[in-house]
């Protein structure tokens, strides 16, 4: 029985799916600014939810508290650790409510 190479039947584009924790750790690795500004920039809508949450308010884009969301989302970038017991995106969000003024 020969088997069958659904790829050659089906050919379909190998698309490497990475996870956000991948991507940090090669943003740190390689100092890659094309990749970071992809991250911040697919990630707005989080940046602006958990602003929002820490502000007690409606944040939206046009607002300094954005911003601030930016800068704490790129600082959590620089931040993160490989093992250090929690997800990129929970990492973030403790950044903020630990220091949202910087």
């Amino acid at each position: 029985m020969t088997s069958l190479n659904l790829h050659a039947v089906f050919p379909i584009a190998k698309k490497k799916l990475t996870s956000i924790e991948d991507k940090v750790l090669t943003i740190q690795e390689r100092n890659d600014e094309k990749l970071r500004n992809e991250l911040i920039g697919d990630y707005q809508p989080f940046i602006k939810k958990v602003t929002s949450k820490v502000c007690s308010q409606y944040i939206d884009r046009t607002m300094d508290e954005f911003s601030v969301g930016l800068f704490a989302f790129n600082d959590a970038i620089d931040q993160y650790q490989e093992g250090q017991g929690s997800r990129f995106l929970c990492f973030a969000s403790a950044v903020w409510l630990k220091d949202p003024g910087s």
